[in-house]
């Protein structure tokens, strides 16, 4: 009898020991996993934070002043006289 309860002790804490290897195995693993996620929002919120100042940059006065220069455009329009004809009929050659 107390051979027995002696093989049922030794495999319980046999047993115990492998569940709690086990356990400390699986945390390990999700402490590399939560790191992997904490660094790959760390570049998402970065990356966003770049397309946030470009849309920024896109939408600003500055921007549209800018593509305004570069294609010259004045700042007030060239009014079109229809007293000229060349631009309702086509010119005689």
């Amino acid at each position: 009898m107390k051979l027995i309860m002696k093989y049922t002790l030794v495999t319980l804490f046999f047993l115990l020991l492998a569940v709690n290897i086990y356990i400390f195995v699986s945390g390990i693993k999700l402490s590399d996993k939560i790191n992997q996620y904490e660094g790959q929002i760390s570049q998402l919120t970065n990356e966003n934070l770049d397309l946030e100042n470009q849309t920024y940059e896109v939408d600003s006065l500055q921007f549209a002043s800018s593509m305004a220069a570069k294609f010259k455009f004045d700042q007030k329009a060239q009014p079109i006289y229809f007293e000229n004809l060349n631009y309702a009929l086509r010119p005689q050659l």
